[in-house]
């Protein structure tokens, strides 16, 4: 009879241990995978329609940019090329309207200078008239 409350009570605190352990290794994964899911997937899901929105993209002339503009323009978005080379902002752009874009917009800029950030939005918002889903952090240098 000892022997098996020692054995019940090992187990119990076992299984306490084990579903601390699981919940503090699990929940982190799961916040994690959801937090991706909302940011990288979702936008992207068959569902979203995106037909008449626009989208400015920093970086668009190569990597994950250009990637992100070709998705835009398949889903029909209106799209903004932000980056230093002209050239392959051009480039770009053509490859997105091939893809579905109405409308791109190229603005040549480095936006690690303040007005040069500014000029970029400033000008997507006097092409289109809107921009859904830009934003950009103003520092004082003062």
């Amino acid at each position: 009879m000892a022997r098996q409350t020692l054995t019940n009570g090992f187990l119990s605190g076992f299984m306490h241990v084990g579903l601390a352990l699981v919940l503090l290794a699990y929940l982190p994964i799961a916040f994690l995978c959801r937090l991706v899911y909302r940011l990288l997937i979702r936008p992207f899901a068959a569902g979203e329609d995106l037909r008449g929105k626009v989208v400015l993209i920093t970086g668009a002339s190569s990597g994950i940019g250009e990637n992100l503009a070709y998705e835009y323009a398949r889903k029909g978005a209106c799209v903004a090329l932000v980056a230093r080379t002209e050239i392959a902002l051009r480039a770009v752009a053509k490859t997105a309207r091939e893809l579905g874009a109405p409308d791109t917009l190229v603005v040549p800029a480095d936006i690690t200078n303040v007005d040069e950030a500014k000029r970029a939005v400033e000008e997507t918002v006097a092409h289109f008239g809107k921009c859904k889903y830009c934003s950009y952090v103003v520092i004082n240098h003062d």
